[in-house]
C-alpha cells in the first residue's frame, strides 16, 4: 500500500456508474440528441427514489454540455434548476432567470419575465430544461398539484422548444396524470432505484460497486474486503441499497480516518461511521440497528432484508409547526372518549 495523503473528497469525487445510472444517463443524452432535429419539443420523466444517484446524473449530464462564452455570448445547452419548495410561476421563471444569468430576474411582471425566459433561452440555444425536485408541484400538505404552474411549463414549451426534463420522487408523476395536456407530451419515465439484495443480478452489480471503492482506499488504507459476502451484506443492510447513503457511510469512514490518521480501517471504523452518518439520520436506520458490531447475523433473513427496505424510508412527520389543531362542532367530547383518542 502506498503511504500517502488521504484527500478528504475521496469519495465525492469517485464516479462508480452501475447499470441503472448509465442507462438513466443514455436516456437523457438521447434526449438532447434528438431535441435538435424533431419538431415538437421532447418531454421527459426522471423517477427515482432518495438517494439513489439522481443528482449525480444530472451533474453529469450537465458537466457533458457545460455552458461557454463567446464573441456572440452566452451558450446554455442544457439549463438546469431545482423547483422551489413551493412552486408559483413568479419563483419558478425568477430561478430559472436567475441561473441562465439574467441580473434582472426579479423585475418585471410574470407575462414580462416568462417573455424574457424565453428569449434568453432561445440566445443561448439552450437545448434541454431540466427541472429537478418536480415532486414540489405537489403540495405536501394538501396533495393538490400546483396546476398554475404545471399549465405555465406548456407555454414554456411552446414558445422556447427546447426539450424539457421533469426529476424527482414518485409522487412527481401525478402532475402528469392530474394535467391531460402535459400527459400527453410525455415520453415513459427513466427511472432509477435502489438495489435489491434477493436479486442476484442486483446483488452481483451492488457488489461490484463495492469492489470498486474498496480499490479506491486500498491506495490509501488496510480495509476489510467490501465484497466478500459478510461485509458486503453489512453493508447493503446498512445503506439499504441505496447509493446515496453508502457514498455518506463511505464520506464519514475517510474523514475520520484522516483526522485519526488510520493506516487501516476495522469493522469497528465502520460500526462508529455508521453511527456517525446514518443512524442519526431519522430515515436512514432500519429495524436491526448497527450492522457492524460483530454480533449481527450476516445471514440472508427475512428480517433484515425488510430492515435494508426500510432505509431510507420517511417516517411519520410531525405536524406543521405553525397548524392549528381543528376545532370539532357540536357536542364536547367526554373525558373518557379524550383519554381513548391518546
Amino acid at each position: 500500500m502506498a503511504a500517502k495523503a488521504m484527500p478528504l473528497n475521496l469519495i465525492e469525487s469517485t464516479l462508480v456508474p452501475h447499470s441503472g445510472f448509465s442507462r438513466v444517463l443514455g436516456q437523457l443524452e438521447q434526449v438532447y440528441k434528438v431535441a435538435e432535429v424533431v419538431t415538437e419539443p421532447v418531454c421527459k420523466p426522471l423517477i427515482a427514489e432518495s438517494r439513489t444517484g439522481k443528482t449525480r446524473a444530472i451533474a453529469e449530464f450537465v458537466k457533458r454540455y457545460p455552458p461557454s462564452r463567446s464573441p456572440d455570448g452566452l451558450t446554455v445547452p442544457v439549463l438546469t434548476v431545482k423547483t422551489p419548495s413551493k412552486p408559483t410561476v413568479k419563483g419558478l421563471v425568477e430561478v430559472l432567470l436567475s441561473k441562465i444569468g439574467d441580473p434582472r430576474a426579479s423585475v418585471g411582471t410574470e407575462q414580462q419575465k416568462t417573455a424574457r425566459l424565453i428569449k434568453f433561452l432561445k440566445s443561448a440555444q439552450t437545448r434541454v430544461t431540466v427541472v429537478d425536485e418536480f415532486q414540489h408541484f405537489v403540495d405536501r400538505s394538501s396533495q393538490k398539484v400546483q396546476h398554475h404552474a404545471a399549465d405555465w411549463l406548456k407555454v414554456l414549451l411552446d414558445e422556447s422548444g427546447a426539450a424539457l426534463v421533469v426529476a424527482g420522487l414518485e409522487t412527481s408523476m401525478a402532475v402528469l396524470h392530474q394535467n391531460e395536456q402535459l400527459r400527453g407530451r410525455f415520453l415513459a419515465p427513466a427511472r432509477l432505484s435502489r438495489f435489491d439484495w434477493s436479486s442476484e443480478g442486483q446483488r452481483s452489480e451492488f457488489v461490484a460497486i463495492l469492489s470498486s471503492f474498496e480499490q479506491v482506499l486500498s491506495e490509501y488504507v488496510d480495509l476489510p474486503g467490501l465484497a466478500n459476502a459478510n461485509m458486503g451484506f453489512r453493508v447493503y443492510v446498512a445503506t439499504g441499497g441505496l447509493i446515496g447513503y453508502l457514498t455518506k457511510l463511505l464520506n464519514q469512514l475517510v474523514w475520520n480516518a484522516v483526522d485519526a490518521e488510520s493506516s487501516a480501517l476495522t469493522l469497528e471504523d465502520f460500526s462508529q461511521a455508521f453511527v456517525e452518518s446514518i443512524a442519526l439520520d431519522p430515515d436512514g436506520l432500519g429495524m436491526v440497528g448497527n450492522p457492524f458490531v460483530k454480533s449481527f447475523d450476516t445471514e440472508f433473513t427475512a428480517r433484515n432484508f425488510a430492515s435494508a427496505l426500510q432505509v431510507g424510508v420517511p417516517t411519520l412527520k410531525l405536524s406543521e409547526p405553525n397548524s392549528k389543531p381543528k376545532r370539532s362542532r357540536g357536542r364536547k367530547p367526554s373525558v373518557g372518549g379524550l383519554l381513548t383518542a391518546t
